[in-house]
């Protein structure tokens, strides 16, 4: 007598599932008949094999329900599938304006006159063929996502990008493409790339130049030594900054005037100031 209990009904099922798969093929189950017969045909033995097997399925399945004690019924989850009608939010990132024309650049600095915070801007000159721009760009982003304006990019049900600011950071940054705006580069006097302008909150520049991905640790100096300054002190160094400036273009005025009238002294100097 065999006593089956529960514990161990799920390692005898398994052993009779195997049984069952076996003995579902007639010829594995024909080698296992104890006698053999010349007189029995291959259509006997076959019926005989399939009986035989039914039968073993029926004394299987009865020592199921006897060893077994009745599962609970359960029906199968309903699954419902949504279709996606709210925005999905994608991610964050550092918001760096894209400036495109005088136009963009002017709006871009005017923004910081009605900064409570009076936040300095910082903009990045890069072309998109510059192996060094790329380089630049990747540590300027950086720098964006620790102490830049955060947003969170949103894409509505119309597929198209929205963003919004969640964390406000210490500095503006914009960015201008030399390949499509190379006349404004020149005129803001930028001929090499890549390269950084800082403007302090009311649009002033306080200081321009060239930075590398080498000369990255420069920028971030000059970043670290504006950022401590007050608005005085801000206003002094575009002082330094718009006096330079005017000194280069009276002396190229100057430089031309003597090329075209050979004699200084007869000749006006005019006052030329920065800009676009």
């Amino acid at each position: 007598m065999i006593a089956v209990s529960i514990n161990s009904a799920l390692p005898l099922m398994l052993m009779i599932s195997s049984l069952l798969m076996a003995l579902s093929t007639t010829e594995a189950f024909s080698s296992m008949l104890p006698f053999k017969s010349n007189n029995i045909s291959s259509s006997q033995t076959s019926s005989w094999v399939l009986l035989s097997t039914k039968q073993s399925r029926n004394r299987c399945f009865d020592l199921f329900a006897t060893a077994l004690p009745d599962a609970p019924s359960s029906s199968p989850p309903s699954i419902t599938i949504h279709p996606v009608t709210d925005d999905q939010v994608i991610g964050t990132r550092p918001k760096i304006v894209s400036i495109e024309s005088a136009e963009d650049y002017l709006n871009f600095l005017k923004e910081g006159e009605n900064d409570p915070e009076e936040r300095l801007a910082v903009v990045k000159f890069y072309a998109d063929w510059c192996k060094s721009c790329q380089k630049f760009g990747q540590q300027f982003t950086r720098i964006g996502r620790e102490i830049g304006d955060l947003e969170e990019v949103i894409l509505n049900q119309d597929d198209n990008e929205e963003a919004s600011i969640v964390r406000k950071g210490e500095i503006r940054m914009g960015e201008i493409e030399w390949s499509g705006n190379s006349d404004l580069c020149k005129a803001l006097g930028v001929t090499k790339l890549p390269a950084v302008h800082i403007y302090s909150s009311k649009g002033r520049l306080v200081d321009a130049f060239r930075c590398g991905p080498n000369k990255f640790p420069l920028f971030l100096d000059k970043l670290d030594n504006y950022l401590s300054m007050d608005s005085a002190e801000l206003d002094f160094e575009a002082d330094m900054v718009e006096g330079s400036r005017l000194s280069e273009s009276v002396m190229d005025a100057l430089s031309r005037e003597m090329l075209s009238n050979n004699d200084v002294g007869t000749t006006a100097i005019p006052f030329v100031g920065a800009s676009l």
